[in-house]
């Protein structure tokens, strides 16, 4: 016997050793259950061990999921889900032939923990009270009372085994399996994420009635009949894009490789490195199963098209709402599926305050919520769910209707990359910023565009700063590069606003003028005040702006603008932050509740206005440096660093 075969002996006894002490599971197929409110939940549990480590493996239906964080200590068994932040725990009984434990998955609200036990046994997932004499095999609509309508997908053998998903307007339940005896139908999917259990009998006119629990807590009750024709409303139709901001003003941190999370770049979604000739922008979170299948499919269709121009930007919302501990899962995200796009962080994952991060649709239905927008910037179509390989044919439908839309897109003959950059220049010959803003009068204009890059001058004072032209990237939908800076062109406004600071904006020079505002508000204050009022969200924004620069001087000493308090409870994003950056300006002490309230808002761009006032403020009362700490974790890295500047040596 040579050396590897002795060491490899000894290994193996001293394994067949701990396992008769009871401090190493068996090997082979366990029959695993999470005891839920409903009952059990059962699912297959698959434990192998080489001579180096442990690994385990999830069985549902067809689906087998690997996973290989196991670690057995002290009789005691470990296995880690890092891609939904989940983990099981259990200790093994003398013999390790059976396991009892806890599954504990991170959760918006804290953790969720359901029991968990195991026994070494092949045995079928649900005990069969009697033969099926029926099948349930089809579509079937379904009712659940609080979610709403689905459609049951079955298919069951001669055995009495049933494969199948429950297929929504929010995407598919991923693979069940369970079994029908007769009147009985029960089916259970875990994968880490779900643990879904489906309990019902059918009556005697064929309805199926039961239960549905899902998780440690949720309940709700359910009925189907057999409909082979049973579909659910267009997943195209069900989410219109709206956007109520510029994708420009749209600031998130990217998620990048491992390091200090003070180090993340953000960038508006608008930004011209994030365009192409067509452009997926998906809305995620790394606990989403319906994500992680999705994500497997859109690495395909960039390998297939990201030749030809596609690109992809992926957003994701997440549990912590701490970047570092966010980022990590969306990281381990990227890694699972082979993600080659950039990929940044919205917030959480509740869907209200994401659809206020990201105020680009009438609302956010789903996760994932998939967008196509072509070269012009425009919306090709908005996707809401996923349906995944458990649902057969759907899935193979929606994989073929993503290809040739994206192949669409990427047909089209391309815009005219010259029409923004002379819109600009129609507009006015030269802007600037003016010094309350930025420090000093400084100007460019744009030559007439004639070839895929403009030229711009940059002057001071009636001076060249920069002696040379300096190219311009090309405008990219509404936000134009310049000098290393991306400005949202502001069409409707007539001004170039830094999506950064609001207070940071070009305007068309207009002679000796003071206030680079909207030119289209004019000078008069009390048409300023009037349009505070109206209804459109335009002209409030760029009054209270007017107001705030013509009334605050640049030590923010003069009298305060009664007039910006109101609009502190607007619902427009760009509003919120034109009042609270003139409520900063301004230095109005009586605002600071309000602003307090506002630096959790769930748009980045409000709260690092809000950051910048308080700042600002921060003598005023100690209510604000309570708030400005809160802000020293914000997602977003501007806000940190504002947060945190407070304890520096002034």
């Amino acid at each position: 016997m040579n050396a590897v075969a002795v060491v490899l002996t000894a290994l193996l006894g001293c394994a067949s050793a701990a396992r008769a002490q009871g401090v190493e599971p068996a090997t082979g197929t366990w029959r695993a259950v999470l005891d839920t409110p409903g009952g059990e939940l059962p699912f297959r549990l698959e434990l192998v061990r080489d001579v180096w480590r442990w690994r385990a493996t999830i069985v549902n239906g067809e689906e087998r999921i690997a996973l290989d964080a196991v670690r057995i200590d002290g009789g005691e068994l470990r296995i880690d889900i890092p891609h939904y932040a989940s983990r099981i725990t259990a200790r093994m009984a003398p013999g390790g032939e059976t396991l009892d434990g806890a599954w504990i998955k991170r959760k918006l609200d804290g953790e969720a923990r359901v029991p968990f036990r195991a026994s070494r046994t092949d045995a079928p997932r649900f005990a069969r009270e009697r033969a099926a004499e029926s099948s349930v095999t089809g579509r079937w609509r379904a009712h659940f009372a609080a979610s709403g309508d689905s459609v049951l997908i079955l298919s069951q053998d001669e055995a009495g085994r049933v494969l199948g998903t429950v297929e929504t307007p929010l995407g598919d339940w991923r693979h069940l399996e369970g079994s029908f005896d007769g009147p009985r139908l029960r089916l259970s999917v875990f994968d880490g994420a779900h643990a879904f259990l489906l309990d019902a009998r059918r009556d005697d006119d064929g309805t199926l009635r039961g239960g549905f629990w899902s998780g440690d807590a949720w309940h709700e009750e359910w009925t189907a009949r057999r409909d082979d024709d049973a579909t659910l409303p267009d997943p195209f139709a069900a989410t219109r894009w709206s956007p109520r901001v510029s994708l420009a003003d749209v600031v998130l941190p990217q998620v990048g490789e491992e390091r200090d999370d003070d180090a993340p770049q953000a960038l508006p979604l608008g930004h011209p490195s994030l365009w192409g000739r067509a452009r997926l922008i998906v809305l995620f979170g790394s606990w989403c199963p319906n994500c992680h299948d999705e994500a497997k499919a859109l690495a395909d269709l960039f390998q297939r098209f990201a030749g030809r121009g596609l690109v992809i930007t992926g957003i994701a919302f997440e549990l912590s709402g701490e970047f570092a501990r966010d980022a990590t899962q969306v990281r381990r995200f990227a890694a699972r599926h082979g993600v080659r796009w950039p990929l940044f962080l919205g917030g959480r994952g509740d869907k209200r305050a994401a659809g206020e991060a990201v105020p680009l649709l009438d609302a956010l239905r789903a996760f994932p919520t998939t967008i196509l927008l072509g070269a012009d910037g425009e919306p090709r179509f908005v996707h809401s769910g996923w349906s995944g390989p458990a649902t057969g044919p759907s899935h193979e439908r929606l994989l073929a209707e993503f290809a040739s839309r994206i192949d669409s897109a990427l047909t089209e003959p391309a815009p005219d990359v010259f029409a923004p950059l002379r819109a600009i220049d129609e507009l006015g010959e030269s802007w600037y910023e003016h010094g309350l803003f930025a420090g000093g009068d400084l100007v460019f204009s744009i030559d007439p565009p004639r070839e895929a890059t403009a030229r711009h001058r940059v002057f001071g004072s009636g001076r060249p700063v920069i002696a040379d032209e300096t190219t311009i990237a090309r405008l990219a939908g509404d936000v134009l590069a310049l000098g290393g800076r991306a400005l949202v062109f502001d069409r409707d406004a007539r001004v170039l606003r830094d999506p950064f600071d609001w207070g940071h904006r070009f305007a068309p020079s207009r002679g000796d003028d003071e206030v680079p505002t909207a030119p289209f508000a004019g000078d008069d204050e009390a048409v300023w005040r009037r349009m505070l009022a109206g209804a459109s969200t335009l002209e409030r924004r760029e009054a209270i702006t007017a107001l705030a620069v013509r009334r605050g001087g640049a030590s923010g000493s003069r009298a305060a603008l009664d007039e910006a308090l109101p609009l502190l409870r607007d619902q427009d994003p760009l509003v919120l932050r034109a009042a609270v950056w003139a409520i900063g300006r301004c230095h109005e002490s009586r605002a600071i509740p309000r602003l307090v309230e506002l630096a959790v808002h769930a748009d980045s761009g409000v709260r690092r206005e809000v950051a910048r006032a308080l700042f600002r403020m921060r003598d005023d009362e100690p209510a604000i440096g309570e708030a400005l700490a809160k802000m020293r974790d914000d997602p977003d890295p501007a806000v940190r660093t504002l947060a945190r500047s407070v304890d520096r040596p002034r």
